[in-house]
């Protein structure tokens, strides 16, 4: 679809903008960094919403297997190092 080729060319930027951000830590590239995660954000918002996707619901999901993943660690670690 349009938003994806939208997505992969919002991608290619804030790729070069990362780039350009960890050779230059400045005031221009904290606005150029904004720019494209802005730009990156909203690409995903339309995109997921024409695939019905419900963002908030798919975010919250996220966060807790993330959650879960990280205790799992945690409590690895904790058993290896003891």
């Amino acid at each position: 679809t349009a938003n994806a080729i939208s997505l992969a060319g919002s991608f290619a930027e804030a790729t070069q903008a990362i780039d350009n951000y960890q050779s230059c830590v400045c005031e221009e590239t904290e606005k150029q960094m904004a720019d494209e995660i802005s730009d990156v954000i909203m690409c995903m918002l339309t995109l997921s919403a024409e695939m019905g996707i419900n963002i908030e619901q798919a975010i919250l999901n996220c966060l807790e297997k993330n959650r879960k993943r990280a205790r799992a660690k945690y409590e690895a670690d904790k058993n290896y190092f003891h």
